[in-house]
């Protein structure tokens, strides 16, 4: 999803591995436009690189026009990394948040220790802790809005998840995904630099909840985003069934 020379904590990336795995693989699949453009400028021909995305079920992620965004009162952050999928900074900007929305309710979905610590340290009220379950819809369709402020992704199906079923999204541009984020009604994209992430993350949220609409039409056209969004790009599946085609016709198999 982002440029090769810069993954956080894989370091090894910018060792011999990489430059052995750009000379030599006959195809590159690229996760966003901006990695596309990343590994060109990284000296990859373009001709070696697809675009492709990793596509959501819009079959079953669809609205729950039965539960309109106007009476859902949480805001949904998903991850288990909490530096690396911004749970950090999502309770920060909570904690400038809180007063302004009583009626709202943070609920942070993840696996592990290090996120419940975050949690504890920051003694906010209306923090909702909960795990990871198999139906991520039970989540989803409580929240007014989604949050994914992540450090890093390599794609971020969070983003198209909640897209196609009607919510509205605020997102990091280091979240390859971001890009789907095309005007205000799907949400805000904001930019991570290591300072005041918090601050930009809170305005984002600020911005979205007064901005984007709420009617059972708002959710619909923000899923059929996604459905055409998804029509007009070379998904996951597809380009592995072409590869494999083409290597079995070249082997004469």
């Amino acid at each position: 999803g982002m440029k090769a020379n810069f993954r956080p904590v894989w370091e090894w990336w910018n060792t011999r591995a990489e430059h052995l795995c750009l000379q030599n693989a006959q195809k590159i699949a690229i996760y966003s436009e901006k990695a596309r453009q990343d590994f060109i400028d990284h000296g990859v021909p373009e001709k070696r690189i697809d675009r492709i995305i990793i596509p959501v079920n819009t079959d079953y992620f669809s609205p729950d026009t039965g539960i309109p965004l106007s009476e859902r009162k949480e805001i949904l952050i998903i991850g288990t990394n909490p530096k690396l999928k911004g749970i950090d900074i999502a309770l920060q900007a909570w904690g400038k948040l809180h007063q302004q929305y009583p009626e709202l309710s943070l609920r942070v979905v993840f696996r592990g220790p290090k996120s419940a610590s975050y949690i504890k340290r920051a003694k906010l009220p209306r923090v909702i802790a909960s795990p990871l379950i198999d139906d991520p819809r039970e989540y989803y369709n409580k929240a007014r809005l989604v949050i994914a402020p992540s450090a890093y992704e390599s794609w971020g199906n969070i983003i198209t998840e909640s897209l196609s079923l009607g919510i509205p999204v605020v997102a990091s541009a280091q979240v390859p995904s971001s890009e789907v984020i095309q005007s205000q009604e799907h949400g805000e994209v904001f930019n991570r630099t290591g300072k005041n992430d918090d601050i930009a993350l809170t305005h984002a949220i600020q911005n979205t909840l007064q901005t984007s609409a709420v009617n059972i039409q708002s959710m619909q056209s923000r899923h059929q985003h996604i459905v055409s969004f998804q029509s007009h790009h070379l998904t996951s599946t597809t380009w592995l069934c072409t590869v494999a085609q083409h290597t079995l016709k070249e082997e004469g198999i």
